[in-house]
């Protein structure tokens, strides 16, 4: 939720405020307009439907014990934050991604990211 529940709420704001009747991703939704750059930004709401997908894995997959676990999955909607980029769905960033703005904040923050460690992280 620290990265990506203000990129999320960004994305749904900006969508309902364009008259969307559709969330970004949560739940299965056919837009019945066009509604402007959110129709083009639900497309990276793959993102969390890979999430939700992990976090609904069998009883005995997930650990929360670092040293038991085989991957970190990072649960960081990078897509999302390079397009949406903090402007609550306008002027997107496309591109290189200069202008994502959870990422900054983001490797300072992984306890368990370290150079032994970094091929194991799944972002």
């Amino acid at each position: 939720r620290k990265f990506n529940g203000e990129i999320l709420n960004r994305l749904q704001v900006g969508g309902w405020s364009r008259g969307s009747d559709c969330d970004y991703g949560i739940t299965l939704c056919t837009e019945t307009r066009w509604n402007g750059f959110f129709s083009v930004y639900r497309q990276f709401a793959t993102e969390v439907l890979v999430l939700m997908k992990f976090l609904d894995a069998p009883e005995g997959v997930l650990t929360t014990d670092p040293g038991e676990a085989d991957v970190f999955l990072v649960p960081y909607f990078a897509k999302a934050d390079c397009a949406e980029a903090g402007r609550l769905g306008n002027r997107p960033c496309w591109g290189r991604c200069t202008c994502a703005v959870a990422v900054k904040d983001l490797f300072g923050s992984l306890e368990h990211y370290a150079w032994e460690t970094k091929d194991r992280h799944l972002f």
